[in-house]
């Protein structure tokens, strides 16, 4: 049977959620990154907090699920976006990919 796709999350003050991190490109560097849900009107904020062999905290806005105003790319460095950030592109249907990359002939 196929997967079916993921919708996209109903975010709410108060949902949260662990991940458990290791980077081993230099070092290894093993950490936890807690996500919580602050507020969603009129963006959805999300305070992160780590711990581990990274520390320290940031607040991630999201226009709508997937789309990042502020937060970080692919490290801890908060960034803003002048145009939001696709993260994910809901719904997340198995064996499909999205770029925001533009496309090269």
């Amino acid at each position: 049977m196929p997967a079916k796709p993921a919708t996209a999350p109903v975010y709410k003050p108060g949902d949260h959620w662990v991940y458990r991190g290791r980077e081993g490109f230099r070092l290894p560097v093993v950490w936890e990154e807690t996500r919580e849900v602050t507020s969603v009107t009129p963006d959805i904020r999300v305070h992160v907090t780590y711990a581990g062999g990274v520390t320290g905290d940031r607040t991630e806005v999201l226009a709508a699920p997937g789309l990042v105003r502020v937060g970080a790319l692919m490290d801890i460095e908060t960034r803003r976006f002048a145009e939001p950030l696709q993260r994910y592109q809901f719904p997340l249907t198995p064996g499909r990919s999205w770029s925001q990359l533009p496309r090269r002939n």
